[in-house]
């Protein structure tokens, strides 16, 4: 080995041991709590992808796709396309869960991200400046830039994952200086698999970035163009040909079926205008005297907002104007332009507010497929990328000694600082959850309408491994946000258009009915007050908490309904298997009637349910209409083998005579008045009505 490469070894080695330094320096204390806590601020994002890369390996293993979410929105299920479209990072973690933890398989790629990062642009700078400290800092600045750092905080774990994408541009500036088979194949393959890392790199980072590059390369190296053209024309359809089993089939689903992604939010997740030339408010040292300007705080009213920092850095920023001016390398110098504008979103902020100017992000998001996307912020990726190659050659055309290299370097990683020490985050699961591992019956973290408990438990099913009622990841499947809202409203007080709560034995016939086998109340993120309401609210229903720790307390639900043969069968999509009522009772006192439903197959529209009280004649005395389960759970909520205890209350007028009645029961539309046929039943009392085969008897109270 000549002196020269022996040279070079140490200089990587040398980046490697320092990126690697600062990543556990810049991190601490998360590398003391590899397996004890999800790093970042709690119950964010990073407890989804902690259970994405978690499940992944689940499903692979149970020879599904993970597309197939089988344990998430009980009792539904879902096909979630983004879950399969870009498996990289997923792949990457899978030989290590049969090893660690699913929290210490998120923790290690988290910091993993920092050094590779900043490897990967060492790389790059180190070609294009050809010295070892602008090389380095050019990786510094791409690997702990503030807004990097934000999304690092909440537990974006594929925005940090752009290793990739240096090494993607490296290979390009050299196929178009000296094009080779070899480096179009490796430029294919590298660009292949950055594809797969996320679907928005792709969209916020991965084609611009390969736009502006070919763009400018093109230009560069016009005088053979047609040569170097045929080389990254191969490269880019091997790119294409990796990418396009997984993304082949979602674009064609989303465009034919009309899958909708499309959210909304692009301004308020935009980067603010001041928020450029502004540190982050909660940087270590000067966090608070920058605290006390009112128009940074209206931009980060809180930590975890830091996702919208785009803090460019002080002396990143100067350094790199001056390598511009110097260097006058336009390609960079236009993709840090594009890359700021675009990340301001479509209406221009200043200190917290709107100006109605309009923005270039407003006719990107109408591009095809653009408008699945809502954070324009993360075009500050693109201008990072940029900035740091532009701040390296700034550096490049100094000549100053190793201490003062040494110290200009460390005045720009503690400027880029956003937060110190980072949060160690979410605690793991309680361990006596461990001891449902093998049942199958699913559980229901309460109050689930909450985003915080929703992460929660998914990263609780990493442990207890049952299906679990909700969940979120990147976007909520159809129709899933309703139902969870609508079962949070029932098991906590009542539904939104009902008139009264569920009784005990209605309550605890939905959630058996459900096949939910444990109930987890949060202490966390919620009011004590709702926790005891809650509490109060499932004692009576469940009984006592079985288990439990200062975050959750777990209730048991009793086995589920014993199958039964249907009674009577309406419209071939609901049956009726069992009813009770009181044999005997006085006129003038109330009937109740409790009635046991399984649905065959889900309603397309919510029904009334009937009950009449006749007598032999078929004279009716008394009656109750009305949704189901006193509107708490109308039939459209209603799913495939669910079962439903309905009761319903009948007021016996104080004139009636004694007697032996019947009670039918029966289905209508409430908006046509149609009553919906019975199909099946051997004591139909017509075509729409059951005869119940248990008769009330009947006291008038004249008989006393």
């Amino acid at each position: 080995m000549s002196g020269e490469q022996k040279h070079s070894y140490r200089g990587w080695l040398l980046a490697a041991v320092l990126y690697t330094l600062l990543t556990l320096l810049v991190t601490y204390p998360v590398v003391t709590s590899l397996s004890k806590a999800v790093a970042g601020f709690e119950a964010k994002d990073s407890l989804q992808y902690t259970w994405s890369l978690w499940w992944s390996g689940e499903a692979w293993a149970r020879g599904q796709s993970a597309a197939d979410v089988s344990l998430l929105y009980h009792p539904w299920g879902g096909d979630h396309a983004l879950l399969e479209v870009t498996p990289l990072l997923d792949v990457v973690v899978w030989p290590l869960q049969r090893l660690l933890t699913p929290t210490a398989c998120y923790n290690l790629l988290l910091l993993a991200s920092f050094p590779l990062c900043g490897l990967a642009m060492f790389a790059l700078a180190r070609d294009l400046t050809h010295r070892w400290a602008p090389a380095f800092l050019a990786g510094l600045i791409w690997a702990f830039y503030p807004n990097r750092m934000g999304h690092a905080l909440v537990g974006h774990l594929t925005q940090l994952s752009g290793w990739l994408f240096p090494l993607v541009g490296l290979v390009m500036v050299r196929l178009f200086r000296d094009p080779s088979r070899r480096r179009a194949v490796v430029f294919g393959l590298l660009l292949g698999l950055s594809g797969q890392i996320a679907l928005v790199q792709t969209g916020y980072f991965l084609a611009p970035f390969c736009a502006i590059m070919l763009i400018g390369l093109a230009i560069r190296h016009r005088a053979e163009l047609r040569v170097r053209a045929r080389y990254v024309g191969a490269g880019l359809l091997i790119a294409a040909l990796i990418m396009l089993p997984t993304y082949g089939p979602f674009v064609l689903d989303a465009v034919r079926a009309g899958t909708d992604l499309d959210v909304g939010g692009a301004t308020e997740n935009a980067v603010d205008l001041l928020s450029l030339v502004t540190p982050s408010p909660y940087h270590p040292l000067w966090g608070g005297a920058l605290q006390r300007l009112p128009a940074l705080l209206r931009i980060f009213s809180e930590a975890d907002e830091l996702e919208r920092c785009g803090y460019l850095g002080i002396g990143a920023l100067l350094l790199a104007v001056w390598g511009l001016v110097r260097r006058r390398d336009w390609l960079w110098g236009a993709m840090a332009l594009v890359g700021l504008v675009l990340c301001l979103g479509p209406e221009l902020q200043v200190a917290g507010r709107l100006t109605g100017i309009p923005l270039p992000y407003a006719l990107w998001a109408r591009l095809p497929l653009m408008g699945w996307g809502r954070t324009p912020e993360r075009f500050c990726q693109l201008a990072m990328f940029a900035m740091a190659l532009l701040a390296a050659q700034g550096l490049a055309s100094f000549q100053l000694s190793r201490v003062a290299m040494g110290a200009l370097l460390v005045l720009v990683v503690v400027d880029l600082l956003v937060l110190w020490p980072f949060p160690v985050g979410t605690d793991s699961p309680p361990t006596f959850l461990q001891d449902w591992q093998g049942e199958s019956r699913a559980v229901l973290n309460m109050p689930i309408k909450k985003r915080q408990i929703g992460n929660l438990a998914m990263y609780y099913q990493t442990e207890h491994g049952l299906p679990i009622v909700g969940g979120y990841i990147h976007r909520d499947l159809e129709g899933m946000r309703d139902y969870t809202k609508a079962i949070n409203a029932v098991v906590s007080d009542r539904g939104e258009d009902a008139w009264r709560a569920m009784t005990p034995v209605e309550l605890q016939g939905l959630l058996r009915g459900l096949d939910i086998g444990h109930v987890l109340v949060h202490r966390q993120f919620v009011k004590s007050e709702d926790v005891e309401a809650q509490v109060n609210r499932l004692l009576p229903v469940l009984g006592p908490p079985t288990a439990g720790d200062e975050r959750v307390l777990a209730f048991d639900v009793p086995p589920a309904l014993v199958p039964q043969p249907a009674q009577g069968v309406y419209g071939e999509a609901l049956a009726l298997i069992g009813a009770r009522n009181e044999p005997f009772i006085v006129a003038g006192e109330t009937l109740t009637v409790t009635l046991d439903w399984e649905c065959l197959a889900p309603a397309e529209r919510d029904l009334t349910v009937f009950v009449h009280l006749v007598d032999a004649q078929g004279e009716r005395w008394a009656q109750h209409d009305g949704p189901p389960v006193g509107g708490n759970w109308p039939t459209s909520l209603w799913s495939s083998e669910e079962r439903v205890i309905d009761q319903h209350g009948l007021a016996l007028p104080d004139d009636m005579p004694s007697g032996q009645y019947d009670l039918l029961i029966g289905w209508y539309d409430p908006a046509s008045k149609d009553r919906v046929p019975l199909v099946g039943g051997s004591d139909a009392m017509s075509d729409s009505a059951l005869l119940l085969s248990d008769r009330v008897q009947v006291r008038g109270q004249s008989d006393g």
